[in-house]
């Protein structure tokens, strides 16, 4: 059993920037229990109607997204640019943008992917395997500039591309992790356009208990396969060679115990 570790933080504060924050399964090992000894204020509270399946994918990949788009200072009617918007952090971004009343762009590839956005009612779309020039087809589908892009890819060609397609007043959210992380600025450009570039990770509880708001309210929906923890093996494999779909989270559930 794991015992809990005290930190003093605000429920409002950046937890995920915590100094002395134990992040299990990543900074420490033992994120895999049947119970967790944990202190009630650093609970994030799971409403009624939102199952544990439903929950787990928006504490991780669904904060960050929601993260993403509340760093960007949108209001309602802008257009934000999603590169990766079919992609497990893409998906939510569209979903948290449209819910949130924004106008989004989702940049990907293929038909699937297409039609996934289209159920969502992202509003439009660009193929990057057919584009040529992607800041240009991002400026002729929204008939100007973005005032946001949410990069949610690992990938750096799509920085450096939103560079070109954000307009006056605009944010690039740096959310996807490429493995190589660098691109050129226009500094001049990014003073006269009075631009900034941020990055951004998780959140904070409060924030937290938000974006479960969104999945009570019907507004975003996970993608979820429930299995059992000795098919574990399985799905690892499966994620190897590609068969499990980008969007899919899989929950894990412990057999029914016969004694």
């Amino acid at each position: 059993m794991v015992q809990p570790k005290k930190v003093a933080v605000s429920e409002t504060q950046s937890q995920e920037q915590c100094r002395g924050a134990d992040l299990r399964g990543s900074a420490s090992t033992t994120s895999v229990q049947e119970f967790i000894v944990s202190r009630t204020v650093h609970l994030t509270p799971i409403p009624d109607d939102v199952s544990l399946a439903e929950a787990a994918p928006i504490l991780c990949a669904g904060l960050t997204t929601y993260k993403g788009l509340l760093n960007a200072n949108l209001r309602e009617g802008d257009w934000v640019v999603i590169p990766g918007a079919g992609g497990g952090l893409g998906h939510f971004a569209v979903q948290y943008a449209i819910a949130m009343n924004y106008r989004v762009v989702g940049i990907d590839t293929g038909e699937e992917k297409k039609q996934l956005l289209d159920s969502y009612g992202c509003h439009k779309f660009v193929d990057f395997a057919i584009e040529k020039d992607i800041p240009k087809a991002v400026e002729i589908a929204i008939g100007g500039k973005a005032k946001a892009a949410i990069i949610t890819t690992g990938v750096i060609q799509p920085y450096q591309q939103a560079l070109k397609y954000l307009g006056i007043r605009s944010t690039l959210v740096c959310i996807g992790l490429p493995h190589n992380g660098l691109f050129e600025i226009d500094a001049c450009q990014l003073i006269i356009n009075s631009s900034k570039i941020v990055g951004s990770s998780l959140s904070n509880r409060i924030e937290a208990k938000r974006a479960l708001t969104f999945v009570s309210m019907g507004k975003v929906k996970p993608n979820i396969e429930i299995k059992e923890f000795k098919e574990l093996s399985n799905v690892f494999k499966d994620l190897q060679v590609g068969k499990v779909s980008s969007t899919q989270s899989t929950f894990f559930i412990e057999a029914e115990r016969k004694d």
